[in-house]
């Protein structure tokens, strides 16, 4: 291998990073983006029905501790794989209350 050859392909490596930082940032920006969107769309969704305020404290509640709860189990278990299973398990809640049918299935009559 001549010196042409190996700097060539060592100048690529932080090319190559760099390129990777940016998709892990744009990956947890938009990750950032949806769970503010999702809570926007909690808080204006409920607003005038007024008897489902608690479904609006309920969620902001289990959010705020889950984020500090989450922190903890990235710095023991890794982020990425907590920062997955988040997304997973958002996926999956959206998909259940996008499928329900009515808000009846919130209310314990």
């Amino acid at each position: 291998m001549d010196g042409r050859m190996a700097a060539h392909s060592w100048d690529a490596l932080p090319r190559q990073r760099a390129a990777h930082r940016a998709l892990i940032l744009f990956t947890m920006c938009l990750g950032v983006l949806i769970a503010q969107v999702d809570t926007s769309v909690v808080n204006l969704a409920l607003a005038p029905v007024s008897a489902l305020q608690w479904v609006i404290d309920a969620y902001n509640l289990v959010y705020a501790s889950l984020l500090l709860t989450t922190g903890t189990l990235g710095d023991l278990y890794g982020r990425r794989r907590m920062f997955a299973l988040g997304v997973a398990i958002f996926t999956l809640g959206s998909l259940i209350c996008g499928l329900a049918p009515d808000e009846a299935l919130t209310r314990r009559d």
